[in-house]
């Protein structure tokens, strides 16, 4: 894990309009102001307000309910699925090798489970990770990282990659990391209560060059993050925290894309303070 925390904060910031935007409504306003009004406090100039704080400042994603989630079959035009928003990785922030696979995710929860679904239209496709918790981020790989608690920044990483491989950790807060708490890991009998599905073959090496479109579905029990969280099933109103991104760290054509903006020098996806709402309607 910290070998992995490393490389991604080892790696200019671009903005693309997405339809998880809401217009700037007056909170948004005071929130701005709020980042503004102490450089004015403390004798300075009013500074404007960047593309990147009013950007996170108005995203959020609404995750919608159905009665029985299906089974995972990674089948991006399944029925079921027309009844989700549709997000898209559209922030390639960092230096890459030019490869920015267009990628969009889905997510749905009912009364027990929630569940995910990435769409990518991908190029330069490897998988060689094929055992729960080994290093998927280094394949052809999506992610989502989720903070269930509204007081807190501790989260899940679920890092999936094309092949249906998972890597999973609770990850502490600043705070819990302060008073000594450390990363855990999912266990092995946790981990196989997520159902996974992909459209690819485990293991996909030696890496597709062609044009390749892809699919990965899992369900989460809602007892997990019980279990490592402490957290309720949400209800209608409920508000979570989190991120969605694209990578291929030891791919060919190397690439890290997000949903929320992330403004780090170098690539770095364990940012919680850049996490947007996650909304259960």
């Amino acid at each position: 894990m910290a070998e992995k925390v490393a490389r991604r904060n080892a790696y200019p910031f671009r903005k693309k309009a997405t339809s998880s935007q809401l217009p700037v409504a007056p909170q948004v306003v005071r929130k701005i102001l709020e980042v503004m009004l102490p450089v004015k406090q403390h004798g300075g100039r009013f500074r404007a307000a960047s593309p990147l704080l009013i950007m996170s400042c108005i995203m959020h994603y609404t995750i919608h309910r159905t009665d029985d989630l299906d089974l995972p079959d990674a089948d991006w035009q399944r029925p079921q699925w027309q009844t989700a928003e549709t997000l898209e990785i559209t922030h390639f922030s960092w230096e890459d090798s030019g490869h920015r696979p267009r990628t969009q995710a889905r997510v749905l929860y009912d009364e027990h489970s929630l569940s995910i679904i990435f769409r990518v239209e991908d190029r330069y496709v490897r998988a060689v990770a094929e055992r729960f918790q080994d290093s998927v981020c280094t394949d052809s790989c999506v992610e989502f990282f989720v903070a269930p608690l509204p007081d807190s920044q501790a989260y899940f990483n679920f890092e999936v990659n094309c092949g249906g491989t998972m890597l999973l950790h609770r990850c502490p807060s600043a705070a819990e990391r302060a008073q000594g708490r450390e990363t855990e890991n999912v266990s092995d009998a946790d981990g196989a209560t997520i159902r996974i599905a992909t459209t690819l073959p485990r293991i996909v090496e030696p890496e597709r060059t062609t044009p390749t479109t892809w699919a990965v579905e899992y369900r989460v029990p809602f007892a997990l993050f019980a279990q490592y969280f402490g957290a309720q099933t949400p209800a209608p109103g409920t508000q979570w925290k989190g991120n969605f991104y694209k990578c291929g760290d030891r791919t060919s054509h190397p690439h890290w894309g997000t949903w929320a903006p992330v403004d780090t020098p170098n690539p770095s996806f364990h940012q919680p303070d850049f996490y947007q709402p996650l909304v259960f309607a």
